[in-house]
């Protein structure tokens, strides 16, 4: 499709947030505008009072694309005041016909052209899909290559469709990042019962990409194409790499994932325990490890660090061999 003379109401809007993303943007837009689909599509680039020239660089690109590009530009930063304001903007400006939300933050990137249109023929001919996913490679920074994948090589997650079951058992019983929130695509209506858990169950989550994919599996299944269709940027300065900055944001963050799990395990009434509890103590494990690593513990804490270490490591790996 003629991406200058798109015609009729989007079917997909992709939801990309940017804040001082200059160095990668025109990388991620260029993603976005190189897809070939058999119908409309909009992408919603919010930037968030960036202080760089992202703006200058999304105005380029809106003047360029008008039927694609839908630009957002704040004057106050919005993700700041955690008070869901960024989502209701961004929910606000996509247009009121699209079915389906896939999403692609301004650091990351699409290198399918055809990422969308496998996507939504899934979804529109597996009505029981809520979310379609794909893989991606990783690079640095700079765009270097990485050596690991989303999902990675020991994924044993299913091709094809999959249920809140199997996710459960990989991200939490395998500790495995999944899937990556830049191949994520669904029905725009799986946001009704997100909204609703977003002040209950997912108060406690320190992110906000899983929120959202359970939401989707709570609702239907999922599909997964084994397909390379997009790049995920590390050290790009993202939440990510705020977080694995210092020992202590480290701790932090692990020290605010037990509640949100232990939230989730209520929520799903203890049918997936075995998991969440796995994933709770190779938790705990890693705030030891990290703190005897940097000398955060008392001289108690240190002498008995390695014996627990040496006993969770027995248990891990036994539990790999009977689930072999």
């Amino acid at each position: 499709m003629d991406k200058n003379t798109q015609q009729g109401a989007p079917l997909v809007s992709i939801r990309c947030l940017v804040y001082n993303h200059e160095p990668f943007l025109r990388q991620c837009l260029d993603g976005f505008v190189m897809q070939q689909t058999t119908f409309p599509f909009e992408a919603i680039i919010h930037d968030d009072a960036s202080t760089d020239g992202s703006a200058a660089i999304i105005r380029e690109y809106a003047e360029k694309y008008p039927d694609i590009i839908k630009p957002i530009y704040e004057k106050e930063n919005q993700y700041s005041k955690h008070d869901g304001s960024l989502d209701r903007i961004i929910v606000a400006s996509m247009h009121p016909d699209s079915k389906y939300i896939a999403l692609c933050e301004g650091d990351d990137y699409w290198t399918d052209p055809n990422k969308l249109q496998k996507q939504v023929d899934i979804l529109e001919t597996h009505p029981e899909c809520s979310i379609v996913f794909c893989k991606v490679h990783t690079v640095t920074k700079e765009g270097r290559p990485r050596n690991w994948t989303i999902p990675s090589a020991e994924s044993k997650i299913p091709y094809g469709e999959l249920t809140l079951d199997d996710y459960m058992k990989e991200e939490y019983y395998y500790a495995r990042w999944t899937f990556h929130t830049s191949t994520f695509c669904y029905r725009k209506s799986c946001l009704e019962l997100h909204d609703q858990l977003r002040s209950t169950l997912y108060g406690k989550f320190p992110f906000g990409d899983q929120p959202l994919l359970l939401s989707c599996l709570f609702q239907g299944k999922g599909y997964y194409i084994p397909d390379y269709t997009g790049c995920y940027r590390t050290g790009s300065g993202g939440y990510m790499s705020n977080v694995f900055s210092t020992p202590e944001k480290i701790i932090g963050f692990k020290e605010r994932c037990i509640p949100a799990w232990k939230a989730l395990d209520e929520y799903t009434q203890k049918k997936y325990s075995k998991y969440i509890q796995q994933r709770i103590e190779e938790a705990k494990q890693t705030i030891l490890r990290i703190k005897y690593e940097n000398n955060l513990m008392n001289q108690w804490q240190r002498m008995i660090f390695p014996f627990q270490s040496f006993r969770w490591r027995v248990k891990f790996h036994l539990r790999n061999l009977l689930d072999c």
